[in-house]
């Protein structure tokens, strides 16, 4: 046989050699008859000079899902945390726009960027054409394609439409008495017995990322202090820090139900929970809009509120620029009349100590001299002190 087939994540591929290269190219089918005729096929266009370039080597009618499966899982390893699961969700929308492969082409990216465009910001389409970018990249060096297509950038004009729902910028302000009731209202454990209060608490006490939370392990809790590896954190910013005795009191409760990977708390998801505590908390508008994440920004709020240096607070949330942390700051009233008060008590401490100002005074003549007249001045000005 002038071609050979292997199974790869479930797809045949098959390979063969033409003009002293070797070409392997998916036929996008997991049956073997259907693999070993697809396989005849595509040698046989190749051979002829038949393949042309932007032609999808696999079948026609391949489903586009197929083929973002098997990238997503090729890639998986070279991504970052939460990568995959955005890669995900753009897959989900390309597959719902490009029925196959060969539907992708300059002009149809455009007018998917066109549409998307009406449902999200210009930044994130960006993000997600720039995904599309490197999909297509691996299906040309993978054998789907002969060669990738250009895709167009969007103009910069183009400034899209926000998304009709976005928690983390309408993070208001939330006093520590709500924070407090919206934790009681949560319950100790879940129906599967994991952590729930506990959790939260943990949260709001020290202000680090849910991501952060789902892969802490045993090891990492070194007494009052917590160790905070690279490879968890987000920003890749290893660090310890310190832990308040809420803080401990919880973990020490966390630690008594710890799963058998050695994981505190692990990946959950508690919304049905979280929901009607924070509606119950904060009230119907603000409790729909809560999410576990705006206690960091609370806790970081309460942290600039008392003092705190904002570069200690930086390195509390894992921020290696301050300016990330003014983001997540939520002046509310009180601070703001603590500021008010403090302005004022400066200006009355500066009042009663007599300022001096400028007073116009009678012009008085001058003694004459032998130096030449000067242009004309004004009408000289004494000091004297505010009575």
């Amino acid at each position: 046989m002038a071609f050979q087939l292997r199974r790869k994540r479930g797809i045949w591929q098959v390979r063969f050699t033409i003009n002293g290269r070797q070409v392997e190219r998916s036929t996008g089918v997991q049956d073997r008859a259907q693999a070993n005729a697809e396989g005849a096929r595509l040698y046989a266009d190749a051979v002829s000079g038949r393949s042309k370039i932007g032609l999808t080597s696999a079948a026609p009618s391949t489903p586009l899902a197929h083929i973002c499966g098997a990238w997503l899982e090729d890639i998986r390893g070279d991504l970052g945390e939460g990568t995959p699961a955005l890669y995900e969700r753009y897959a989900g929308f390309w597959c719902a726009f490009f029925p196959t492969l060969g539907a992708i082409n300059p002009a149809s990216a455009q007018t998917f960027c066109q549409d998307r465009l009406k449902r999200v910001l210009r930044a994130t389409v960006q993000k997600e054409l720039g995904a599309l970018r490197r999909f297509l990249g691996w299906c040309e060096s993978s054998g789907h394609l002969a060669e990738a297509p250009t895709l167009k950038s969007i103009p910069k004009l183009s400034k899209g439409r926000p998304h009709p729902m976005r928690r983390r910028s309408r993070a208001g302000h939330y006093a520590s008495h709500e924070v407090e009731a919206f934790l009681a209202a949560l319950p100790v454990l879940s129906d599967g017995g994991f952590c729930v209060r506990a959790r939260y608490r943990f949260q709001y006490e020290t202000g680090l990322r849910s991501s952060l939370l789902d892969r802490l392990k045993i090891g990492d809790v070194l007494g009052n202090q917590l160790k905070i590896r690279a490879e968890i954190d987000k920003s890749k910013y290893g660090r310890v820090v310190p832990l308040s005795e809420a803080a401990q009191d919880a973990l020490a409760f966390a630690l008594t139900r710890v799963s058998d990977n050695g994981e505190i708390f692990g990946r959950r998801d508690f919304i049905h929970w979280i929901q009607p505590a924070a509606v119950a908390a904060f009230g119907a508008e603000r409790g729909r809009l809560f999410c576990p994440q705006h206690l960091r920004s609370i806790r970081a709020t309460m942290w600039l509120d008392a003092g705190i240096p904002v570069t200690d607070v930086a390195h509390l949330l894992g921020h290696r620029k301050i300016s990330t942390t003014a983001i997540y700051a939520r002046p509310g009233l009180e601070s703001a009349q603590r500021s008010l008060s403090a302005l004022e008590g400066t200006i009355r401490d500066v009042s009663s100590k007599r300022p001096v100002i400028l007073a116009e005074t009678p012009h008085k003549a001058s003694r004459p001299s032998s130096a030449p007249m000067s242009p004309a001045l004004p009408p000289a000005m004494k000091l004297r002190r505010a009575e």
